[in-house]
């Protein structure tokens, strides 16, 4: 049984792919009557009540309490629990901040983050890595299936913003960890296509645009292609190989990045790019918060690779060719 269980579920029709819940989330065995539980914390891991929960179709709902648990049970009403899919929509201070694919309605141990860079209006499905047993939220845009978040599996060569044993002055410990939560983690270009340091500096590959591999993703998910990476944004904006398109603010978060021009980015396909900034091959670390950077698979020469990038300045999606000791942000993509 692959390690990763993906269920397409009745939200496919919608165009979005539900995952299996995570190890930790308990399947009981139940017919007419279903319940369901789980925590909602901060992204510093703190409780958070007041969280409103709801299942949409029963028309159910909790709210959770000072420890951040929720739960929602009852009987299931012929013609909603009984079509194998329903959502569940979190939402805080009378805003919705997230909505999840579920579809088996005897569950316990769903954890959730409050996290407001979500876009509200799509249906989120969600895997979980067994190497770690990490959630990652997915989303499908244009018949592919993409994490809507930064890979965040720990490797030897991958940071969270300290390297080297050593820690930006400028930031605390605390903000270390929270911008990993929120950014995952930057990894060299040899180091996420799980190949040897040496091919940082040598040609490794024998295809250009196309190279598939799993690298450090979870099994059944690649590095993001080139080609991947083109489909996306030609798919967004045809113009994005010319320097004027809108590509960028339509992958950008609505939140994370600079207040400025803020209504401008919307995320309107729930990729949820985040401002990872990227690592210098000294140990140096920049632009968290203002710019966004993913290798893809692709090598272009003995040091360099393709990748693209986003930046807080501009409205644009551009792709790059930069050197493969960088270190950058990485999608995964479902085979």
């Amino acid at each position: 049984m692959s390690p990763i269980k993906c269920l397409l579920l009745g939200a496919l029709s919608l165009g979005f792919v539900g995952c299996s819940e995570s190890p930790s989330e308990v399947q009981k065995s139940s017919e007419s009557k279903f319940s369901i539980s789980g925590t909602v914390r901060t992204i510093d891991n703190k409780t958070l009540a007041n969280v409103k929960v709801r299942l949409n179709q029963q028309g159910s709902f909790a709210t959770t309490d000072s420890t951040g648990s929720w739960t929602i049970s009852g009987t299931a009403i012929l013609g909603t629990l009984s079509s194998s899919h329903d959502t569940l929509e979190y939402s805080y201070n009378g805003k919705v901040f997230l909505r999840d694919t579920i579809s088996d309605f005897n569950l316990s141990g769903i954890q959730r983050i409050f996290d407001t860079t979500w876009n509200s209006s799509l249906i989120y499905g969600y895997f979980a890595d067994v190497r770690d047993n990490q959630i990652y939220r997915t989303i499908a845009i244009n018949g592919t299936l993409w994490m809507a978040e930064n890979l965040n599996f720990q490797s030897n060569d991958s940071w969270w913003y300290k390297g080297s044993g050593q820690i930006d002055a400028n930031i605390s410990v605390d903000e270390i960890l929270t911008k990993g939560k929120n950014y995952g983690r930057l990894y060299s270009w040899a180091e996420i296509q799980n190949l040897p340091d040496s091919c940082d500096t040598s040609l490794c590959l024998t295809a250009k645009g196309n190279e598939v591999r799993q690298g450090l993703c979870p099994t059944g998910w690649h590095v993001a292609t080139d080609s991947d990476w083109v489909r996306l944004l030609r798919y967004i904006d045809p113009n994005t190989v010319a320097l004027d398109n809108t590509a960028g603010r339509k992958l950008m978060s609505a939140s994370g990045w600079p207040t400025e021009d803020s209504a401008m980015r919307h995320d309107a396909y729930g990729f949820r790019a985040m401002p990872g900034g990227g690592r210098w091959p000294g140990g140096a670390f920049s632009n968290a918060g203002y710019m966004a950077m993913w290798w893809s698979s692709s090598e272009t020469g003995k040091k360099y690779a393709s990748d693209v990038y986003l930046s807080s300045s501009n409205k644009y999606a551009n792709k790059y060719e930069d050197t493969k000791d960088k270190g950058f942000s990485v999608r995964c993509v479902r085979d």
